[in-house]
Parts: C-alpha cells; structure tokens; sequence
C-alpha cells in the first residue's frame, strides 16, 4: 500500500478543521442567530403585552433577570432594552425569550414526540423479537476461525469450547492463526492440537494484525460458512448450529450473535458493562435485525457466509481512511461492506461469553477505539441505508445524529444555560432520565430484571465519562493504539 500522501495529510486536516467548526456552530448557532436578531432587543413592549411575557416565564430568576434588562418608560407608557447591553447580556435576553416562544415551544414539543415514538417503535419491534427454530436437516459445513495474540490464559478453553458445542465434526473446522504471540500461547495451541488432531493452526512470525490472521485463516478452509471468535470467546452449547439457521435465507450474508459479560459480577464497572451488551444486542440488534439491517456484526462472535465474505475481502483488507489503513473496528468494517447489498441478521438464542475491561483506563481505551471505528463506518452506511426499510434507516441516521452531538447538547442544556438563566435544565434532564429509565424497563420486560439497577449504572459512566469520549475519538479517527482490554481472564481448564 502507498505511504499517506500530502493530499491525504491536507484532506485529513480540513477533516478535524471541520469537525471543530460543525461543534462549535451547533454549540453557539441558536444563541448567536438570536443575539443578531437585535428586533426582539429593540422592540418596544406595551405593559400589558410585557407583563404577559413574564407571566409565561416558569423561572422567578429568568423573571428577575427579564425586569434588569428592561426599563419602563413612563411618559411613553412602554418597556424597552436598556442601553448599552452587552452581546452577554443580549445572549441571556434572547435566550429566555426564545426558550418560552409558543412556536420554540410548539417544536421542541414535536421533536420530543417524534423521538419518543421512534424509541418506543425500537422497544415494541425488540420486544416481540423471536429467533429462528433450529431446522435438524440444515447442517452446512463451517469454519470457526480463531484469531489469537497472547492470550495463554484462555485459548486452550475457546478450542475445546468449539469442538465440544455439539456440532457435527465431519463438518467442523477449528482453524487458529497465532498473530505473533511472545507468551505460551502457541504452547497451548499444540496442546489443544494433541487433544483434538482435526485442529488446524498457522503461527504467524510475527504480529500482522487480525485482518491478515483471518486472511490466512480463510486460505485453509473451503466449507460454505466462517464463524468468528474472539480468542477469549466462550460459546454456550449449540451456538454454532442455532447461529447458522438464518443462513437458510440466501439473501443473508452474515449473522451476529448475542454476547454476554463472562466476568459480569467482578465489579461495578463489568455489571454496567453487562447492561450495554445486553441492550445492544437484545435491543437494538435485534431491532435492525427484524429487518435484515444488523450496522455491526461483532468479532467475538458472528458467522459469515463463505461466498459473500470473499467477494468483499480484499476490499476489507485495503480500506482506508485518507490513506491510513483502518486498524480498528474490522468487524464493524466488515459489516457494512456485507450490508450494502445483503441482509445482516441478529440470533439472540445463539449465545457467547467475552471478557470485558475491569478498569475505567482499559475500559477507556477500549471505548476510544470502538467509537473511531463507529464513527467512520456510519459514514459509509450513512451513503446507502436511505436504501434500506424506512423504519431502521429513519432510526439509522437519528441515533447517528444525536449519539454526535450529544455530548456538545449535554454541554449547552447541563452547563451553559444553566450558568446563563441561572436554571435547571428540567425538561432535558426529565428526557434522559426517561431513556434511561425506558431501557432499563426493557430488561425488566424481557426477564432480565437483574440489569435495571445496572441500567443507572451505566447511564452515570456515560453521560460523566464516555460521552466526552466521542468529540476526542472522532477528532482522532486515525490513530491506530489498541491498548489492552485489562480484562481477568481464569486459568486454563485441563
């Protein structure tokens, strides 16, 4: 591949340029729109007209704060804006006008319906969501494909996990690519190799990355599907033939499965943890999944049909972003090159366990890479899902929309009117707390009622920590550190 040229350095730049520019304009818009609309400073207020503008007020300060900036003229029997305000003043002004406008409050209104509506249409399709029923006669040959660096601790345990899920072994390949491990890994590879001959392995010289691992992987089968595990990735007994079953449509080109917190009671962090895979999975996946439209399908563990993974994994091995290769997110990246002409399912009966990060650094780092990866492939689905059923597409780009700006909105409705109107953000804050709420209902309603109190845990990790995570991951897009997922892993299981 060619080195990042100056074109690729220049089109990088005005890539951040931009966002900081999109951040701030949607930052100050309303306030700067306002404070140049200087008719509503100027006008001149009859009594009657001014006092029924305070009357609207819900706040004593903003009625207070209204009164200092406007003074009564007797002789002409009218309010009018003091002199000499200052574009501070006439910003605080502005906005308490704006925010109990009848028209400002008629839309914001529509807007809040509109969205709760689309939350509930996600809730009511998840809810009734139902899996494939296992056909006994579908019983395709399949590769399980394991890419593995240093992880000695667990490796032996995901093989033996694989040859013992119950699916026919005639039709079973295990195949593990060593990415250039420096510990025992390979060790307990050969070990595994000696219980279970059928095991095909490949050791890598050294580190080549998980694209080229799999890429190697592929070269050794030729069965009809590939399934992807992570190497800490522990399946339940009959995932591999409960997660195929949606294969019997030819129109599907890969499958995700549903994923659950191995280490989920190790501490608070892995227990709010716990509740974000299950909404992403029972929840949003299984939305889109309704209606073949699955953005990601996750590499600790989803199935790939053979013919479609291979007309696209050359495209996959060399995307780039402004010339560098995209390190991070090949799963998501993966996804959407399947999505863009195929169906991406979701089976939540077919049931993995992974490890996740146990410290706010690792988890942290993990987030960081997950959220650049996010970002630059919702761009690419953002070109074609318009394409796609309506419904999920609607909900595509205003999850897409909202989950970028959040944290400058957290930013204008938490502190920066506050510390102008000297208010409580009430309206926002009764939103969140009702998504909040909403999702951890949705466990309670599909029986998973241990993740309610897991719910409000999660919800103060992101709206004080990982929503400040998405300006910094997206403004740097290109960096290429993975970090470690800082997770306990258990020793070997003989």
């Amino acid at each position: 591949m060619m080195g990042v040229t100056t074109k690729d350095r220049l089109g990088y730049f005005l890539f951040q340029a931009t966002i900081v520019i999109v951040y701030i304009a949607f930052l100050l818009a309303t306030p700067l729109y306002n404070i140049l609309d200087n008719k509503k400073i100027e006008a001149v207020y009859p009594p009657q007209y001014f006092d029924k503008i305070l009357a609207s007020l819900r706040s004593d300060a903003e009625r207070e704060l209204l009164r200092s900036y406007f003074e009564h003229n007797e002789i002409e029997n009218n309010y009018t804006a003091k002199a000499g305000l200052s574009i501070f003043d006439k910003l605080k002004i502005n906005i308490i006008l704006q925010k109990n406008n009848k028209s400002f409050k008629i839309r914001i209104g529509i807007y809040f319906i509109a969205l709760l509506a689309l939350y509930f249409a996600r809730y009511f399709i998840a809810l009734f969501y139902k899996d494939k029923e296992i056909n006994p006669d579908f019983l395709p040959t399949v590769a399980v494909i394991i890419p593995v660096k240093n992880e000695e601790k667990v490796i032996f345990q995901t093989i033996s996990n694989c040859f013992n899920n119950g699916y026919p072994l005639n039709l079973l390949d295990v195949i593990v690519i060593d990415d250039g491990s420096t510990d025992n890994t390979l060790k307990e590879i050969k070990r595994a190799k000696r219980k279970f001959p059928t095991l095909k392995y490949k050791s890598l010289p050294t580190n080549m990355g998980k694209r080229i691992a799999i890429a190697n992987a592929v070269k050794m089968t030729d069965h009809q599907f590939f399934v992807m595990l992570d190497s800490d990735t522990l399946l339940n007994e009959g995932a591999i033939q409960q997660v195929l079953q949606h294969f019997q449509d030819p129109k599907v080109a890969a499958v995700s499965g549903h994923t659950k917190v191995a280490n989920l009671n190790q501490n608070y962090l892995t227990k709010a943890q716990g509740f974000k895979y299950y909404c992403s999975y029972r929840l949003f996946k299984a939305f889109e999944g309704v209606f073949g439209t699955v953005v990601c399908a996750p590499g600790c563990f989803s199935a790939y049909r053979a013919t479609k993974f291979l007309s696209i994994m050359d495209k996959w091995h060399s995307k780039t972003f402004f010339g560098r290769r995209c390190v991070a997110g090949e799963d998501r990246a993966l996804t959407t090159l399947l999505l863009k002409e195929n169906k991406i399912r979701y089976s939540d009966k077919a049931i993995a366990y992974t490890y996740v990060p146990t410290t706010i650094k690792s988890f942290a780092i993990q987030q960081k890479r997950w959220m650049r990866s996010w970002f630059r492939e919702s761009l690419y689905v953002s070109l074609f899902m318009w394409r796609k059923n309506p419904l999920p597409a609607l909900s595509f780009y205003i999850m897409f929309f909202i989950s970028i700006f959040a944290p400058v909105t957290l930013f204008r409705e938490c502190l920066l009117m506050p510390l102008l109107l000297m208010k409580a953000p009430y309206i926002y804050l009764s939103m969140l707390l009702f998504i909040i709420i909403s999702q951890a209902f949705f466990c309670v309603l599909t029986k998973k009622s241990d993740f309610f109190l897991y719910g409000f845990i999660f919800s103060l990790l992101y709206f004080f920590f990982l929503v400040w995570l998405i300006p910094v991951s997206i403004f740097t897009i290109t960096s290429g550190n993975w970090g470690s997922r800082g997770a306990i892993i258990p020793s070997n299981s003989n």
